[in-house]
């Protein structure tokens, strides 16, 4: 499994960063924004959920289908390009959603691309802690994980779940 520690805000996500859209709006608005994340999930360019609160989380990545137990999980699907995917955070997007030029990943977060095969994917998103309990708070467990593995008939999530503001 593939380990990834991500400083977040609230909201992760996973973004084939060749298909992903990122400009919105030099001066976008949060319902703006939102509005255009889940156009980005719509079309399997991106998944992305809430957390339970700002954090350093761990999210282990598995190329299968086990599940691990959990507290709460969700199904989706995402497509990825010959550029792979990219784990990223709500504070990521909303900076490059300002600036045409902007790309993913930025230069601090190269470490969080992941190299898969093109192709489209199903993937489960599995809490493993409740995000209120102490544990969601101890940086040395893992705190998520995603199962990906290929399925051509993969449904995209259009919503944000888990998260409290949309």
């Amino acid at each position: 499994m593939d380990i990834y520690k991500i400083y977040d805000d609230g909201i992760i996500g996973i973004v084939d960063i060749e298909k992903y859209k990122t400009f919105v709006h030099k001066n976008w608005e949060y319902d703006q924004l939102i509005d255009h994340f889940k156009v980005q999930m719509a079309s399997m360019s991106l998944q992305i959920w809430g957390t339970g609160h700002e954090g350093i989380w761990n999210v282990g990545l598995q190329y299968n289908d086990d599940l691990p137990a959990f507290f709460r999980k969700f199904t989706g699907g995402i497509s990825v390009g010959e550029s792979g995917l990219f784990i990223t955070t709500y504070s990521e997007l909303s900076s490059v959603a300002m600036f045409r030029d902007e790309i993913l990943p930025h230069e601090d977060s190269v470490e969080n691309l992941i190299s898969i095969e093109p192709g489209n994917y199903k993937i489960i998103v599995s809490q493993i802690f409740d995000p209120e309990s102490e544990k969601s708070y101890e940086e040395n467990l893992l705190h998520f994980i995603v199962n990906i593995f290929k399925d051509q008939d993969a449904i995209p999530i259009k919503e944000i779940l888990w998260d409290e503001n949309p």
